[in-house]
């Protein structure tokens, strides 16, 4: 075997290597706040939680525990359930802009994937599902979340990107939503992001986000999470710390 063959076979294992470790590795939507395309497969179930402490210029700090599970129904789309409780929980779902609904169900549909120029995309539905609010004043909605999600990685970049729009958890407004989110992979085992994520209203000033952290995969199947964030430009100020974990279990 000639030196040139040998590399070339080297090279063409490594990439193969190098592709499946990617494909097998848990694909998690968090801990950013911007969703990927990726839909995890028939009969998996994913579990992606953290625990956020939140501080807001005017408020108590907020602790709450946000989860999401994800059930692989189809091969281009997912059943998801989106619970999040602690204290200040509504000031959280109004103030912040990764606050989501204390409770929600939704689905993420693929619709392209694997193009040769273009990126891959999908669709994500979510729908708030009313419960008691903790203030009497408030009366939860039937409040709907329309995002598209684009996905696109380059060498050990991958780019995510979310638009789309949110209707408040405890009235009739609205918000337009923009996230963006570049990761990089480190090592097999280490993966850092930067993120803005903002959001705009017809009636009040656009919130503006930045936020980074590093992710740890413990097992193919098991990542480990820290980040940190805060609002940019915006008056009254609110900042988190967020540890999580997601584990995907297989058929």
């Amino acid at each position: 075997m000639t030196v040139m063959k040998f590399i070339t076979i080297t090279l063409l294992l490594f990439s193969f290597t190098v592709v499946y470790c990617r494909e097998d590795r848990i694909d998690s939507d968090r801990p950013d706040q911007t969703d990927g395309t990726h839909v995890i497969k028939p009969g998996e179930v994913q579990i992606e939680s953290g625990l956020y402490y939140n501080s807001f210029e005017e408020d108590d700090p907020a602790f709450i525990s946000s989860s999401l599970l994800r059930i692989g129904v189809l091969n281009f789309s997912e059943l998801r359930i989106i619970a999040e409780e602690g204290t200040r929980r509504d000031v959280f779902t109004e103030e912040t802009g990764h606050g989501i609904y204390p409770l929600a169900v939704g689905t993420k549909v693929s619709l392209l994937k694997d193009h040769k120029n273009l990126p891959d995309i999908s669709f994500i539905g979510t729908m708030q599902v009313p419960i008691t609010s903790k203030t009497d004043e408030k009366q939860m909605k039937w409040s709907p979340i329309f995002n598209m999600a684009y996905e696109k990685e380059i060498w050990k970049f991958s780019l995510d990107v979310n638009t789309g729009k949110k209707w408040n958890a405890f009235d009739d407004g609205f918000t337009y939503q923009g996230t963006g989110s570049l990761r990089y992979e480190i090592t097999k085992k280490w993966m850092s992001f930067i993120e803005y994520y903002g959001q705009y209203s017809p009636e009040i000033h656009p919130q503006h986000n930045m936020d980074g952290g590093l992710i740890y995969y413990v097992k193919p199947n098991i990542q480990v999470s820290a980040s940190t964030g805060t609002t940019i430009f915006y008056e009254d100020y609110n900042r988190f710390i967020l540890i999580g974990a997601a584990i995907r279990l297989p058929k």
